[in-house]
């Protein structure tokens, strides 16, 4: 019950959990998803992707159900959110329509309609270089982020999670200086 009323108080969904998967076109929000939980159905991966084109045309929820005995948890839900990327190449309006089918996930979503995700992965490419100015795709995903009043300003959920940083190296000095020069 203690979990029950913490979840409530903090704007949480009660019972299952949320993680969005946020981002510019291409960064990889359904490859992590294919990759980080292996989920695949009869060979075919779940998430579908693309090397050249945008997929994810609309929100999308996978969920995993399980139990956990050692904390006497049963039936723990946790939805891992695709969403459509920004900045694709098909323009603003279809930036706003990404945006809107986001928000109207979370509004609507028969568990947690109204609820702040528990965790949001802004999800960046290793290799970009461009982070700074008001036109980079990062700064336009943290601003349309801002806009869909899911971030906790009280209790912090984002995470920034590199992705495609496979060229950044293998040994550990390359990888580290790699890494602090695009801090």
């Amino acid at each position: 019950i203690n979990h029950i009323w913490q979840s409530c108080k903090i704007d949480r969904g009660i019972g299952h959990a949320s993680i969005l998967l946020f981002g510019a076109s291409g960064v990889g929000k359904s490859s992590t998803i294919n990759h980080i939980f292996d989920l695949k159905e009869n060979g075919i991966l779940f998430a579908e992707t693309s090397d050249s084109t945008s997929k994810t045309r609309e929100t999308t929820e996978f969920n995993i159900v399980n139990d956990d005995p050692n904390f006497n948890v049963k039936d723990l839900s946790l939805g891992v959110v695709d969403s459509p990327g920004l900045g694709d190449g098909n323009g603003t309006r279809q930036d706003v329509c990404n945006i809107f089918s986001i928000k109207k996930f979370y509004q609507e979503h028969p568990t947690i309609g109204h609820c702040y995700p528990n965790i949001i992965f802004i999800l960046i490419k290793a290799s970009d270089n461009r982070f700074i100015g008001p036109n980079t795709s990062f700064v336009k995903s943290l601003k349309c982020l801002s806009k869909l009043n899911l971030v906790d300003t009280e209790r912090p959920n984002v995470v920034g999670v590199m992705t495609h940083a496979s060229h950044l190296g293998r040994k550990k000095e390359k990888w580290m200086s790699t890494f602090e020069e695009k801090r």
